[in-house]
């Protein structure tokens, strides 16, 4: 039996006062705080607006919110948007630099609606569900999949959780041996790894916690 005991309580030193309820936050090396708020806004460790930026002028914000944010170690802001126009739902990521001009934009995946994103070495792991339309198989709407691409856009592969049809990803994170952790809200933890075959094609094999 493992017995945990409290040592030592650390206060926030800072509390930022939002006017919603943001669902995603990340940091820079220059130790700035970036949170998803309509806009994605930039405090620095004090508690100090820098500034704002969104999406470009050519998207329409009335369809498409922000839904997570994510950095590398070069201060790229890696945004995923949600956009749903009648029964279409998608989801894309926009790629600014760290002074905040957009670099790239991509779709996760055709017909996908996305959770939020992280990003791991090259790789940008981005959980959610596939939705009903014509394009969809009926076997890829029973379970969450997490897709994974690399930071320029392009697609390595995605897969589906094998729980219980209904589960939802509540969180998902990766080690530094290329291990994927899921997180699902029946309290099961599922451990991919990744492994290469031959000709190049990543098949995550799952194994379960």
């Amino acid at each position: 039996m493992h017995v945990f005991i409290c040592r030592r309580v650390y206060k926030p030193e800072v509390q930022l006062w939002l006017p919603r309820f943001p669902s995603s936050i990340a940091t820079n090396t220059n130790k700035q705080f970036l949170i998803d708020d309509y806009k994605v806004k930039v405090y620095d460790p004090i508690d100090t607006f820098l500034y704002y930026f969104g999406l470009p002028a050519d998207q329409d914000e009335s369809s498409g919110s922000i839904k997570a944010v994510a950095t590398d170690r070069k201060d790229d802001m890696y945004v995923l948007v949600n956009d749903k126009k009648g029964k279409i739902y998608s989801s894309y990521i926009y790629v600014f630099n760290k002074e905040a001009s957009l670099k790239n934009t991509f779709l996760v995946e055709p017909d996908f609606w996305a959770e939020t994103v992280i990003l791991r070495d090259n790789r940008l792991l981005i959980p959610g569900r596939f939705c009903p339309s014509e394009q969809t198989p009926s076997a890829r709407l029973d379970d969450p999949y997490v897709v994974v691409r690399k930071r320029d856009g392009v697609h390595i592969g995605e897969f589906a959780t094998p729980g219980i049809s209904g589960t939802e990803i509540r969180d998902i994170t990766a080690d530094d041996n290329g291990n994927i952790m899921v997180l699902d809200d029946c309290s099961c933890v599922y451990v991919f790894a990744d492994i290469t075959t031959k000709d190049g094609d990543d098949e995550p094999s799952p194994f379960y916690y």
